[in-house]
């Protein structure tokens, strides 16, 4: 396993390589930070810093889950980390457009198109959409032949069957989320979607799962309900918050 990340890791970062030197007619050299740009890292560690935490704090978020999800026995453990895989399925695509847009807006904005990048977000977030729900869509449809290729447990294949119902809709809220917050960042909006998103994920998902989860006894249908709960309710902070402007006043350039 850490082979494979590590190898994949180091060929992503050779192809980054050479598209820079490809289609960027820009050298690289040392001599760019003599003398030292300490603004330069200023405004990178003030978008960099925020964004990490948030995703630690994800992270250990999806850690407390898993620690609910132990609690309910083998077939539930097995679903879930098989409905987390396949889901990755669903979001990677909206995960690059959503980086891809937010490359795309830095540019319109450093050139002053502000409307231009409303137009670009608001299509990237209807092609996200499509995307993830389209995805989500065919897996709920087709779950036990995908979960057919690791198990035939059918405990796990009927539980599966719900979670994937639940899915469609958190993949949905996912889609936005990524590409508002990627947006968002990129026009200067930082402490705003990080403080969101820190709230929500913790008070919605996490306090949200154990409640469902564990006091009501949904099991793990409960956790995915927490965690869709979290993931529409960003997403129509978000959209809020992109339609009110405040992003057009933060521009860091």
């Amino acid at each position: 396993m850490t082979i494979s990340t590590n190898s994949s890791k180091v060929l992503g970062l050779l192809l980054i390589l050479y598209f820079f030197r490809r289609f960027i007619n820009l050298p690289l050299s040392f001599k760019y930070l003599r003398p030292f740009p300490k603004k330069t890292l200023h405004n990178i560690l003030y978008l960099g810093l925020p964004s990490g935490g948030e995703s630690l704090s994800y992270q250990l978020s999806q850690m407390v889950i898993m620690k609910f999800v132990n609690l309910m026995g083998l077939v539930v453990i097995t679903t879930k980390i098989y409905a987390y895989i396949i889901a990755m399925f669903s979001y990677i695509y909206s995960q690059a457009l959503a980086m891809a847009t937010q490359i795309i807006v830095g540019f319109l904005l450093g050139r002053g198109d502000q409307e231009a990048v409303s137009q670009r977000v608001w299509q990237t977030v209807r092609l996200a959409v499509l995307i993830s729900g389209t995805l989500t869509t065919l897996l709920y449809f087709n779950s036990d032949h995908i979960y057919g290729i690791f198990t035939d447990n059918p405990e796990v294949l009927e539980l599966g069957r719900h979670i994937f119902l639940i899915e469609i809709f958190l993949e949905i809220g996912r889609a936005v989320n990524m590409v508002m917050v990627m947006s968002l960042q990129a026009a200067g909006d930082i402490k705003g979607p990080v403080t969101i998103g820190l709230l929500s994920m913790w008070l919605v998902s996490v306090a949200g799962a154990y409640f469902f989860g564990i006091v009501l006894d949904f099991g793990l249908i409960g956790i995915w309900i927490a965690m869709m709960m979290d993931e529409c309710l960003r997403a129509l902070i978000f959209i809020y918050r992109w339609h009110s402007g405040v992003w057009r006043h933060k521009n860091l350039i």
